[in-house]
Order: C-alpha cells, then sequence, then structure tokens
C-alpha cells in the first residue's frame, strides 16, 4: 500500500510577511515603470528577491519588511550586501553579461514603503 503524499508545506508567517512585502515592492516598481523581470530568483547559494529593468539597467532589488523603517534598511549589512552581489553576478554572466547593475533595497512596514535607489555598490 502506498504511503499518502504529504500535503504542500504549511508557510510561516515570516513566509508569509515576505511574499506580501515583495509584492508591494514590485506593484510600487512597476508604478514607477520598472518592469520586472524576476522574482525569488534561486540560486545555489542565494535568493533575489526582485529583478527589474529600469531603464537599461538591471536593478536587484532587495525587499525587506519590519516593524520599523530603519530595521528594514538595516538588516542588509555588508554580509548580506557581499551575498547579493555575488549572485548577481551569476545572474548577469547567464542572462545579461553587458548590462549595467544597481542594488536597491525597498523597505516595507505595515503602512509604508520606502525606496532607496542605488543603496550600496559593490
Amino acid at each position: 500500500m502506498a504511503e499518502p503524499k504529504a500535503g504542500p508545506r504549511r508557510r510561516t508567517q515570516k513566509q508569509v510577511d515576505g511574499d506580501d512585502g515583495e509584492a508591494r515592492a514590485a506593484i510600487y516598481l512597476e508604478r514607477l515603470g520598472c518592469v520586472v523581470v524576476g522574482r525569488n530568483v534561486k540560486l545555489a547559494f542565494a535568493e533575489l528577491d526582485l529583478i527589474v529593468m529600469d531603464g537599461d539597467v538591471v536593478v536587484f532589488v532587495e525587499v525587506r519588511k519590519r516593524k520599523t523603517r530603519v530595521e528594514a534598511l538595516e538588516s542588509v549589512g555588508k554580509k548580506k550586501q557581499a551575498k547579493l552581489a555575488r549572485a548577481a553576478v551569476v545572474w548577469l554572466q547567464n542572462n545579461a553579461p553587458q548590462a549595467r547593475a544597481r542594488f536597491d533595497v525597498v523597505a516595507v512596514t505595515r503602512l509604508d514603503l520606502h525606496h532607496v535607489k542605488d543603496a550600496f555598490q559593490t
């Protein structure tokens, strides 16, 4: 007798909140004229929350949903920045080797959304 298949994994509240923040950020960026080309792009060692085109620039967007804007922005420290930069290099090599790129951070709170363009340099 075959064992029943396990149903889909239940998502944690943190995952649900993260999905909500990413959806809000994507809508906001699209309203600015950006085109979303990737969501939750998984690589072997990292995940890129959003990849958007802002004109001819590839923008790697880290979305952070926290209680305050400051908490969200401070949560993208040097270690996280380096990890995102390595992931961006891999993505660019495979998808757009000649493209210009930048890193943005979108801080999402319950009531607010704050977009920092060119949030860090690599």
